[in-house]
């Protein structure tokens, strides 16, 4: 972050009384071309941000860049600055978030540069109107990191996602998480149909888990991979085998089974005609 701010020059005998005061001096900035009036008081708000550090009377910072009106610059997005700088004005509350995702997610961006985790954390907790869930990019989804109970009751689920032509493979690629594609309903076919790891699909399993159902997808593990391949007799049964290759135990469909320090390596089910 320091390197990121260096700048050419030293502060002048005038900007250093300003830094040094009590904090209610007015100064400009320019941010992304967007002119900003505010006080040093407001800047200083967080003093572990960056923009707290870099205003700070001791600043470790070089003298920020100055446009050719004398104005601090900033090459940030100005529309998303107004957001961060009302926050701090207003003691660290983020009121009136606005509910378009792209929004959302360029003020949590700015959160994140100036190092105002409170307000990223805010932003993130927000929860746009359902028009706006359904007009927003899939990355810029992701980048909210919305919950998966939100993104359901605003319809956004597999099946949704499905008729809309979009793919599990689409979803991973711009940051959706597997545990999230589970939890909206992804079955363990289309997740591994889209490169997710078999032993990552397993890793989902909660605590108690229904082994059966979830791993039974999972069967295509190149068999001989994890070593000898394991006929497992009857119809509704799966093996699984602990990490330290203590006994191994069999779980009936209708069965539970603790899989809290378990891998499972399974390579075959058997089934009826």
């Amino acid at each position: 972050m320091q390197r990121r701010l260096e700048r050419m020059g030293s502060y002048s005998l005038q900007e250093e009384e300003i830094l040094s005061s009590s904090g209610s001096e007015v100064l400009e900035l320019n941010v992304g071309g967007r002119v900003f009036t505010t006080t040093l008081g407001t800047l200083r708000f967080d003093p572990e941000s960056l923009l707290g550090k870099v205003f700070a009377s001791d600043s470790p910072f070089a003298a920020p860049r100055k446009d050719a009106s004398g104005r601090v610059f900033f090459d940030r997005d100005g529309e998303a600055f107004a957001f961060v700088l009302d926050f701090l004005r207003r003691g660290g509350r983020l009121i009136g978030a606005p509910s378009d995702v792209a929004t959302l997610v360029k003020i949590k961006d700015e959160a994140e540069y100036f190092g105002l985790a409170s307000l990223a954390c805010q932003v993130k907790n927000s929860r746009p109107r359902r028009m706006d869930v359904e007009a927003a990019s899939i990355a810029d989804i992701a980048a909210l990191e919305l919950p998966a109970s939100f993104l359901a009751s605003q319809d956004v689920t597999a099946l949704s996602l499905k008729s809309r032509g979009i793919q599990v493979s689409d979803l991973l690629a711009v940051g959706w998480s597997v545990q999230l594609l589970k939890d909206l309903q992804f079955a363990v076919d289309d997740l591994h149909d889209a490169g997710v790891p078999a032993k990552e699909l397993v890793s989902l399993c909660s605590r108690v888990a229904h082994c059966y159902e979830f791993i039974r997808s999972a069967i295509v593990i190149a068999e001989g991979k994890y070593g000898e391949v394991t006929a497992v007799t009857g119809t509704n049964f799966i093996k699984i085998k602990f990490e330290d290759n203590s006994t191994s135990v069999n779980a009936g469909t209708d069965g539970f089974v603790d899989v809290t320090h378990v891998q499972v390596f399974l390579v075959k089910i058997a089934r009826r005609p």
